[in-house]
């Protein structure tokens, strides 16, 4: 008897590895972190189709077309205007570009504000600056991404809505329309190793809308059908893999691949030239960050400028996130720091640019 219930325990084994999981508000980003997201490129056509239970999707020869680290800030982190705006929200994202309005507007300097609660994980919102002056901008109701816990053949649908005013120059709006499924789980195998995952899709429909002050007139701008596939995994914050895809006429044309990647590609700008002190990103605009390291042990951290002026002293820690805010200070090369019961320690470049 004992033999037997041995050989089912190990005839199992392998079903119990491959098991689906089930993901939570756990599982999302979390403020002062950097997840190392890169932009891919697909060798061949990108299967995003093939989906259902216990399947495998190779990845495995995706190569990296660009890095687009995903930076995840605390609402206290932002701009004075956002942090008023948006306190009842959980987190931002800093986008790695601008958004475009349409009518040749866009707004620059943009976050992506979010609320993560025990049942659901929503975009509240965005802000964006326009000549300079930062524009929050709401969705009522807020955009339902997932609804919690996310488990294999769940479905959820949502409605969401913006409108804002450029004063003197035009009104714009959105309505959204959302309908998620977890279509499938199991291995997803990514050129820097094998992941279980659940698969989410989400069908998108936009109906975007301006109103022109100066021709006292608005119109509906052609409707926008998107699709989003995620491979979300348990404790890695954001997809370990994102596929978007426009569909025209019927057919869906990949938009964009963003996937997680912790292989010397996606951490080319974190390595330091001759010490142990890891910043990211780096060039950056507005925020770096020093990414947790046993070397240090609640030492103190200086930046300086090229003269060696300090500019700035913060301690940091061996298992903490350590934000740097680069706000105030102009383009140009800086030097963090390390110094140790009083003497230098190790020192790493900084570039500012905007």
């Amino acid at each position: 008897m004992k033999k037997i219930l041995i050989s089912c325990f190990i005839m199992m084994v392998p079903v119990l590895l491959h098991a689906q999981i089930t993901i939570g508000t756990g599982d999302m980003p979390v403020a002062g972190h950097i997840y190392p997201i890169v932009t891919g490129q697909a060798s061949g056509t990108a299967d995003f189709a093939t989906t259902g239970a216990s399947t495998t999707w190779d990845f495995s020869t995706l190569t990296v077309a660009s890095n687009s680290p995903d930076t995840i800030l605390s609402i206290s982190q932002l701009p004075i205007t956002y942090i008023v705006s948006f306190f009842t929200s959980t987190f931002a994202e800093r986008s790695n570009g601008s958004m475009s309005l349409g009518l040749s507007f866009a707004l620059q300097n943009v976050y992506n504000v979010f609320k993560n609660t025990s049942s659901s994980f929503k975009q509240t919102g965005f802000g964006g600056e326009v000549q300079g002056t930062p524009l929050p901008v709401f969705y009522n109701p807020n955009d339902e991404i997932y609804q919690f816990p996310l488990n294999f053949n769940n479905t959820f649908s949502s409605n969401s809505a913006y409108v804002f005013q450029l004063p003197t120059i035009a009104t714009f709006g959105q309505q959204r329309s959302r309908t998620t499924t977890v279509d499938g789980w199991g291995t997803l195998i990514l050129p820097n190793g094998s992941y279980q995952v659940l698969r989410v899709k989400s069908d998108i429909t936009d109906i975007d809308s301006i109103y022109v002050d100066q021709f006292g007139t608005g119109f509906n701008l052609p409707v926008q059908l998107t699709h989003e596939y995620k491979w979300l995994a348990v404790g890695k914050g954001t997809p370990m893999l994102q596929i978007n895809t426009n569909d025209i006429l019927g057919n869906e044309t990949v938009s964009s691949i963003r996937y997680q990647d912790f292989g010397p590609s996606a951490i080319e700008n974190i390595s330091a030239d001759n010490s142990e002190i890891n910043i990211f990103p780096n060039p950056t605009s507005d925020y770096a960050f020093v990414m947790p390291s046993g070397k240090f042990q609640n030492e103190k951290m200086l930046i300086t400028d090229v003269t060696g002026r300090v500019l700035n002293e913060i301690s940091v820690s061996s298992t903490e996130v350590t934000t740097i805010d680069l706000t105030r200070f102009s383009e140009g090369i800086y030097f963090v720091q390390i110094i140790n019961d009083g003497n230098f320690d190790s020192v790493q470049k900084l570039i500012v640019n905007r």
